[in-house]
Parts: structure tokens; sequence; C-alpha cells
């Protein structure tokens, strides 16, 4: 369903857009690039399906924040300029939306099967890698990608408002519930690992 509604995406870009004007091409190749090594990373990491009001709560932010992310990407595509050279906002956005990507795929490795989005804990509370540095690192990726596609819009404000109003309060939300579960299971351990790492910016 993920891939199939990408894909339908990519092509009506293709069908509304000018893929040849660079700052679109690289709008549209830096999302191919993020969407295709997320999937990619998130191969074989399917918990078991989860049919309580939680794990319902937790699969609608999920789509929630999919839908939000998608939107703003459609957003800064239709305000990028069909004839627009590549510019710094574009150049930084273009490193925001694939280092975001790279972060999820990062998280979501680190944590095999134990990466779920309607399940509770398994295993072990996890401290090293990437968790070392950020508690919620998947949320700290999705942000990313969704203000460097917001920086392609070279003015707009709609996508920032969708970033402000979907994809923001949808993680941090999920960051709370993630917190509070993680709690639960884990107690003490997770008490020291919150006061020592940030949910999601590192605490230098």
């Amino acid at each position: 369903m993920q891939a199939t509604l990408v894909t339908a995406t990519f092509f009506a870009a293709g069908r509304t857009r000018d893929l040849r004007a660079p700052a679109v091409a690289l709008l549209v190749g830096c999302s191919l690039i993020a969407v295709t090594a997320e999937a990619a990373s998130q191969r074989g990491t399917d918990p078991p399906l989860d049919r309580s009001a939680t794990g319902l709560v937790d699969r609608g932010l999920a789509l929630l924040t999919g839908i939000g992310l998608l939107v703003v990407w459609l957003l800064s595509l239709l305000h990028v300029g069909p004839t627009s050279p590549i510019g710094r906002a574009h150049a930084i956005g273009a490193a925001m939306l694939v280092a975001g990507a790279a972060v999820r795929c990062v998280a979501v490795r680190a944590l095999g099967q134990r990466f779920v989005t309607a399940a509770r804990p398994r295993g072990a509370l996890q401290v090293s890698g990437i968790y070392r540095w950020v508690r919620h690192p998947s949320e700290t990726g999705l942000l990313a990608m969704g203000a460097g596609a917001a920086l392609f819009a070279e003015g707009a404000i709609s996508p920032w408002i969708v970033l402000a109003v979907v994809l923001v309060p949808s993680s941090l939300l999920r960051v709370r519930r993630e917190d509070r579960e993680l709690a639960r299971v884990f107690a003490g351990e997770h008490r020291r690992y919150v006061a020592s790492v940030g949910a999601l910016l590192p605490r230098w």
C-alpha cells in the first residue's frame, strides 16, 4: 500500500511538473532516495499486529504522520519554481531530506524487529549506537525530512503549516506515548536514560 501510494505520487509529480527543472529534479531525486532507503531498512521488521485500542491509536498516529509528510512534499513540489536554479535553501533542504532518511534508517536497523509502531517493548532497552545520542532518532529523522522538503517551497508557508500542525504534534505525541510505555517496562533504567539523553536532539 505504501509503495503504491508513493509510486502514484511520483507519477503525478512527473505529469504536473517538469522533472528536468534543476530544483524540481533535486527534490524528487532526494525524496526517492529517502523513500527507497526507508522501505529497505524496514524490510523484515513488521511486528505482530496489535488489535488493542492502544495499537489502533499508534497505527493511526503513524498513518497521520505519513500522510502529513506526503502533503508537505506535495505542497513543496507545487511551489518550487519550474525554472528555479538550485539555490542555498534547496541545497540545505536536500541535505536535510537525505540526512533525515539516513538517521531513520540507522534507527530502524539498530532495533530490527524491536522497531515497532503498535506493539509493546521487547528485549532490552536500546541505549547504544544512535540511541546513545537521542532517544527517538526515527522521529528526529522524520521531522528533518519534513523540514528539508519544506525548504524547497521558496517562501510558501503552507508546507510549514502542515509541518507545525500535523507532523510536529504527532511526533511529540508518539514520543510521549513511547516514553511512557518504556518507563513502565524498564522503570529506573529508563529514568536514568531520560535524564542523560535528549528525546529528539542531543544534549551537548
